[in-house]
Parts: C-alpha cells; structure tokens; sequence
C-alpha cells in the first residue's frame, strides 16, 4: 500500500512541469520530467552496451537479496494465520477501508505473541558493501567509476536557492536593514533632543 502510494507520487511529479527559475536556467531544463526523460530534443544519447559477463557477474553476488522483500516467508504466514484468526483477509484490497483495524489488530497480537515468548524473524539488512569496493577496487566498474569523479574535480554538490527562496532571503535582509535604520534614526534623534536640552539650559 505503502509502494503504491510511492510510485503515484513520482508519477504526478514526474508529469508535473518544471516551472523556469532565473538562478537555475544554466542547468535546470523546463517542462515535465517524463517527457524530457523520454523524449528528450537535442540530446546526446550516451547509452552503452552492457558487458553481459560483468552483468553475471554482479547479479550472483546479490543473488540471494531480494529487492521486493518486506518481510521473510516464515513471518508473513505467521501474520496470515493471525489476521484470519482476527476475521480479516489474508489479502487486502487496495480501497479496503479495514486496513487501518487490521493494522491495529495485528500490532497488538504480535505483541502478546513476542511477550509469550514468541520470535518474529525480519529481513536481514543487507550489508557488506564497504568491503566490496575495497576487494574490487580494480574491477573495471570501480576504475571507470573513480576516472569519472576524478574528472569532475569536487565531489561536493552545490545548492543554488529557488527563485522564490532567493525572494524569501531579500526579504528578511531587507526587513533586517530597515530595522538597523529605524534604530540608526531613533539614536540620532535621541542625540538631537540632548543637544536641544543643552542649549536651552533645561
């Protein structure tokens, strides 16, 4: 449920145009993104071939992560066996309005089951990347990848300000300098009664 949600936000932002913005029209294209994406006017099109033995090879090293897994086999028929003892589906409809009780039901029996001493088995967070890179710091992907960010110079991304936080920003320096003149003005108007007492003896 979550997921769909997810893909339909990136769904209506990626038809929803980029409106021009003065600070940003030396690298920010306008329009919608899906239609630029794919149909792109006087790009270069930098694709390249795949190396099906390199591909192999990097899909058997994560051969046994699924990406799409929420939770292990084991636990979602533990779950299963728990939502029909409560009455509800195993499968939930997308405009099912029970989600939310169901949810309730489910956290609360999970609950008295890890309290009784039941165990919960999660996915396993996948790990090892680090070590990875440093084993194949001279494969072919990490070279090429290592001559590209040594081409750029910096790793570091500049942010550039939207044209209406650029706005937003001018305005507090603005209210900031009419602050610092409206207290510059009161200081020499408190000079200016002083001196005026002075010369009248008062």
């Amino acid at each position: 449920m979550i997921r769909s949600h997810i893909y339909r936000f990136i769904e209506v932002h990626n038809s929803h145009p980029i409106r021009f913005q003065r600070s940003r029209e030396h690298y920010l294209p306008t329009g919608q993104p899906f239609l630029m994406y794919n149909y792109p006017e006087n790009a270069k099109d930098y694709k390249e071939k795949v190396d099906e033995g390199v591909l192999a090879v990097l899909e058997k090293e994560v051969a046994n992560y699924d990406l799409d897994e929420y939770l292990p086999a084991a636990t979602y028929l533990l779950y299963q066996q728990f939502l029909e003892q409560g009455g509800f589906p195993k499968v939930f409809a997308y405009n099912d309005p029970r989600h939310k009780d169901a949810y309730l039901y489910l956290r609360d029996k999970v609950s008295q089951y890890i309290f009784h001493g039941g165990s919960v088995q999660l996915t396993l967070r996948p790990t090892g990347a680090a070590e990875w890179i440093a084993a194949n710091s001279t494969h072919e992907i990490e070279v090429h990848r290592g001559n590209i960010v040594g081409q750029s110079g910096d790793n570091t991304m500049q942010l550039i300000p939207t044209d209406d936080e650029v706005e937003e920003i001018d305005a507090v320096r603005f209210d900031l300098l009419e602050q610092k003149c409206d207290s510059t003005s009161n200081l020499f108007d408190k000079d200016s009664s002083q001196q005026q007492e002075e010369l009248l003896g008062t």
